[in-house]
């Protein structure tokens, strides 16, 4: 167990961190997690190291800070009298850790990411839940039009037709086989037109599926469950139930009974990430380690009587300004709110940089422009992984679906983002009232599963050896390991994909449907420009895929170019003009 005690100001700003490595931790591929307040260390398999937090060293020896310190704690809250309440909570937790206190002291972009999100009184995702549509912050696909939760729908048809002729067992059992998991549902828009899909494709797939639903919120279940009314209680019906973390849902799955069908639509945006800042005179004269000149971008408290540009940082570096917010660079902060800052030494999170799943990603920035930022979610591989894991756990095959937003493919940038009322704003502006997102890095998602691959095919290794000296039994057991195998599929742009499912053809057919109106004919073009231009949704979006061997097929992800979707820009397959009611609508991926 190492201790690393980091010093952000000479006011004695400190954090400690220890990183406890799982007994059973697998040294040949190093895939860690970050865990905030909370003693759970369960992963898939041995491919876990856990990092939490020991704040006991900053306690001070009376158990509580002093009176002084607590003075100043009341006057800095004090200073910030607009701040939301989930500010001013934090603003004492830091507060408190800085004057030695049983407090936190500055905390990581990733803390701060969740206490945004999940925070049980002033989250946004548990407080709100008008968050989505032209009333809410965002607009997302399944909000656009209903097109493109069907076409979803008919994704999980391709899948059910394998599943089910290619098993004996899934083609005759009578209990719900089928097991359709979506991460993050909003208003439970997207799974509602997928099943109105499947019920139009595949009827009797219908009463062999019970739909899981990973949500947080209360006020969200209720309006999910309003939203899929029209499939309950009926014979033919699906089963719906509520899990409150991936890790539950997933673990409701039996290996030899179920086959999982996950979709995640804009859910990894909203894991936190940890950021980091480098410039090429921090790494001067140093090689002792791969992650050189990267220090941690921190959330901390303006100390007292001071005024800060707000991109200023302890030691003088500068933070880059948020997405859309480079008129937040030359306000002033005063005394009492939250500030960028940037560590000036390495703290426990760059063990992470070191990790095989992201040395690429930080190989890469290393060439990147001085300054550059590097931002990574542990917390996302993690999930990635346990998906693939109850994906090549089962019998009768499965897959899962990843869709959400990725600029382009170096990670050398910074990416947080705020957006509120279809605006976006400084992350440290309104924590709580405004959702907080970042770039998903889906080629860390890709060599996160192939070595979920590598560890399972070692594991069947080691357990066949342990039983056997046989060779032809090592033989075996690494044969039945990779036909175990799941397939990641290469992110594809989203509008390749949706073109791939039908997406021109089921807006033709809209398009027949309401005949000559034509506000509804423009209302379907502005839709399906929406979804398709790459001004918009088409190409920053992006869609990832995993398979299991036993149904390898999946659709969406041709590599014929020939099959390639391409926008022409004087496009317009159902009208003239494109004059719908959604052009104000801001979408999370700052296009």
């Amino acid at each position: 167990m190492g201790l690393s005690v980091l010093r952000v100001r000479n006011a004695c700003s400190s954090l400690s961190r220890v990183l406890k490595p799982c007994a059973n931790a697998d040294r040949g591929v190093l895939v860690s997690r970050w865990l905030c307040d909370t003693k759970d260390s369960s992963g898939p398999g041995d491919a876990t190291r856990v990092i939490s937090i020991d704040r006991s060293a900053i306690e001070s020896a009376k158990g509580g800070p002093s009176a002084r310190a607590a003075a100043q704690i009341r006057e800095q809250i004090q200073a910030a009298p607009n701040a939301t309440p989930l500010a001013q909570k934090l603003i004492e937790l830091i507060a408190r850790g800085t004057t030695g206190g049983a407090g936190k002291g500055p905390l990581s972009v990733a803390e701060f990411m969740r206490s945004c999100l999940r925070d049980p009184e002033y989250g946004y995702y548990t407080r709100k839940v008008d968050v989505l549509g032209s009333r809410g912050d965002f607009v997302t696909a399944p909000e656009v039009s209903q097109v493109f939760g069907e076409l979803l729908g008919v994704w999980c048809v391709t899948m059910m037709d394998q599943i089910f002729s290619r098993s004996t067992d899934a083609a005759h059992t009578t209990h719900r086989v089928i097991q359709l998991i979506e991460l993050g549902p909003g208003r439970g828009v997207m799974m509602a037109d997928a099943l109105r899909a499947v019920r139009a494709l595949r009827p009797q797939y219908l009463a062999r599926t019970a739909v899981r639903l990973v949500e947080i919120s209360p006020k969200f279940r209720s309006v999910q469950r309003e939203s899929l009314s029209a499939f309950l209680d009926k014979p033919e019906g699906i089963d719906l139930s509520w899990h409150t973390t991936v890790e539950e849902a997933l673990g409701a799955i039996s290996a030899t009974e179920h086959a999982p069908l996950i979709l995640a639509q804009e859910f990894f945006d909203a894991f936190p990430v940890l950021q980091f800042q480098r410039s090429r005179q921090d790494s001067v004269g140093s090689s002792r380690h791969s992650d050189d000149g990267w220090r941690e971008v921190l959330v901390d408290v303006v100390p007292a009587k001071s005024s800060l540009p707000k991109d200023a940082v302890a030691g003088g570096h500068p933070i880059p300004p948020s997405v859309e917010q480079s008129s937040c660079a030359t306000d002033k902060v005063t005394f009492g709110t939250l500030q960028l800052v940037r560590a000036p030494g390495r703290t426990m999170s760059n063990v992470y940089l070191e990790d095989a799943v992201f040395k690429p990603a930080v190989q890469s920035a290393q060439n990147s422009k001085d300054p550059c930022v590097l931002e990574i979610s542990p917390e996302a591989i993690i999930t990635i992984m346990r998906v693939a894991s109850c994906i090549r756990q089962s019998s009768l095959g499965g897959a899962a679906l990843v869709i959400d937003y990725c600029h382009d493919e170096t990670p050398a940038r910074h990416t947080v983002r705020a957006i509120r009322k279809h605006t976006f704003e400084s992350i440290l502006d309104a924590p709580g009232l405004a959702d907080v997102t970042a770039d998903v890095d889906f080629n860390a998602l890709l060599r996160a599963v192939e070595f979920s691959n590598v560890q399972a095919r070692n594991r069947a290794s080691r357990s066949s050896a342990s039983t056997s000296s046989a060779s032809s039994s090592l033989d075996e057991a690494r044969a039945a390991s990779r036909e175990a195998d799941v397939i990641p599929y290469s992110a594809v742009s989203q509008a390749n994909f949706l073109a791939e499912l039908g997406v021109r053809e089921r807006f033709h057919r809209l398009a027949q449907r309401v005949g000559s109106d034509e506000k509804a004919l423009a209302q379907l073009q502005s839709d399906y420009d929406r979804l398709m231009s790459p001004k918009h949704m088409g190409t920053l979006y992006k869609v990832f895929g995993i398979a299991s061997s036993r149904t390898p097929l999946m659709a969406g992800f041709s590599t014929s170019k020939r099959d390639r979707y391409m926008y022409q820009s004087d496009e317009a397959p159902f009208h003239d003009s494109a004059e719908g009611n959604n052009d104000k609508e801001q979408d999370r991926s700052g296009s």
